[in-house]
């Protein structure tokens, strides 16, 4: 139910894209106004393949995020991880995650597995009929 008392309210926006906005502006598919008005603070963030050194990080965050923070990552598997390309950035990272999280034994990470079978590099297995 709606209120006819006006509320003042101070907010901040964000956006996020994978497209430049200045080129897209100067080709015409973006609206010059409209980026002036979003374009206040820009922050790039590399792709996880580039920052790696993020990823002893990362992980325990999102273990942690997962009810999992007790889990301890190995350095056969941390060396797996720092080795994986990561086309799917944080959210292929998490993913992968959760899968090895769900095949741990409680206190060891199962990466392998999830690897194997989440990755889209990986190769399929035999017989999956995908």
């Amino acid at each position: 139910m709606g209120t006819g008392r006006v509320r003042k309210v101070n907010v901040r926006t964000l956006f996020a894209t994978h497209v430049d906005l200045r080129e897209a502006v100067n080709r015409g598919r973006f609206r010059k106004d409209l980026y002036h008005r979003m374009a206040l603070v820009s922050v790039e963030i590399p792709p996880l393949r580039k920052r790696t050194g993020d990823l002893p990080i990362l992980v325990q965050d999102i273990l942690a995020e997962l009810g999992s923070p007790h889990i301890t990552v190995d350095e056969a598997n941390m060396s797996a991880l720092l080795a994986h390309r990561w086309p799917g950035n944080v959210r292929e990272l998490r993913t992968i995650l959760q899968a090895a999280v769900l095949e741990s034994d409680g206190q060891r990470l199962m990466l392998e597995q999830a690897l194997a079978e989440i990755s889209p590099d990986a190769e399929p297995k035999r017989g999956s009929g995908l």
